[in-house]
């Protein structure tokens, strides 16, 4: 099929795009930990966290609060 997740154009559309993003991704983790900003946020359409310092990095101390 050429549509569709599992579909022809879809794989062609990440094997092209992944390469490209890992890159991106690279370098905006690496100006981060330069500049020593916590956190990254995509303002361009919906927010989206692209890098966060690991010593802000909450999720265990919530998931151990709500086993309690």
């Amino acid at each position: 099929s050429l549509f569709g997740q599992e579909g022809t154009l879809m794989k062609k559309r990440l094997e092209l795009i992944q390469p490209i993003q890992k890159e991106v991704f690279a370098a905006i983790e690496a100006y981060a930990k330069q500049v020593g900003a916590d956190a990254v946020i995509d303002s361009s359409n919906n927010p989206t966290l692209l890098y966060t310092n690991p010593e802000i990095e909450r999720t265990q101390q919530v998931i151990d609060a709500l086993k309690k």
